[in-house]
């Protein structure tokens, strides 16, 4: 969500960039009914979210990465599989985001310039685009929006980057996106200021070389990320996105959720039994 691209719904917003006609220039507002993936577009990419051992799939979460109206856009969605839905009842499950590099970085809320990887938002938002302290994708004032999440139906997230067109070089923007946990209403799961990590994949837009000399613009699915790997990456974005002091805990799932899932896998299969 660097500036300029995330809306959470409602009437069109101006630009959040306006420090100057250049920086106007280069960046393009997007209106918020963008946000919404079409109907008619499947997310392509898709993954089961399991237990731990692997044996119990609780849900799933499909992606779609691509062009949509002229803007380079990313949308996520996770949903629950049949008979799991009760697990909204005691975690919530938010969305995380990470840049891992970024040719064009922005200003954080105090006009620093940010520094690859970072958390998308930095803690307190971009330069005049403030946001909240918590290291979420949406603020605490979205969450609960319909189009974002339905409790025991899904969660959403969606983006739609324009990085600064006005360049005469190539660059890029890579994204890690991330599904986590929590404990539900709470901005942690367990001990303060620590949340799981479930699942998570890598995106990208830039622009590269072609072969007349120009550049052409792109936004690309990069594939499903080994969250076991991921720890200390996300460690270096907390520290320069004015998180210091949050964590991850690398588990698909806590011993409380799996044990709840295995509860639910044996309902389910009585049922089976005696319809």
């Amino acid at each position: 969500m660097r500036p300029t691209t995330r809306s959470s719904g409602g009437a069109p917003s101006p630009c959040r960039w306006q420090a100057s006609l250049a920086v106007m220039l280069m960046l393009s507002c997007v209106a918020p009914s963008l946000a919404q993936w079409p109907e008619d577009q499947p997310r392509p990419h898709r993954a089961p979210v399991r237990s731990p051992s692997g044996e119990i799939i609780y849900g799933d979460v499909h992606v779609g990465v691509g062009w949509y109206n002229g803007n380079k856009t990313m949308s996520a969605e996770f949903t629950f599989r049949q008979g799991f839905a009760p697990l909204d009842n005691d975690f919530d499950f938010h969305w995380f985001q990470i840049i891992n590099i970024d040719s064009w970085p922005p200003r954080d809320s105090n006009g620093n310039r940010l520094r690859p990887p970072y958390v998308d938002p930095p803690n307190g938002g971009y330069q005049g685009h403030p946001d909240d302290d918590h290291p979420f994708y949406w603020g605490r004032d979205e969450w609960d929006d319909a189009d974002k999440r339905v409790e025991g139906q899904f969660s959403r997230i969606w983006d739609y980057p324009n990085a600064p067109q006005k360049r005469d070089e190539p660059g890029e923007v890579r994204f890690k996106t991330f599904l986590v946990i929590t404990e539900h209403g709470q901005d942690h799961f367990g001990a303060a200021n620590v949340f799981g990590k479930i699942l998570g994949f890598s995106w990208a837009i830039g622009s590269r070389r072609n072969n007349q000399g120009g550049l052409d613009n792109y936004v690309e699915f990069r594939g499903w990320i080994d969250i076991r790997a991921e720890k200390s990456k996300i460690q270096q974005a907390f520290g320069n996105s004015g998180f210091q002091g949050w964590d991850t805990v690398q588990v698909p799932e806590p011993s409380a959720l799996f044990a709840l899932t295995v509860g639910l896998a044996a309902l389910l299969k009585r049922r089976r039994l005696n319809p």
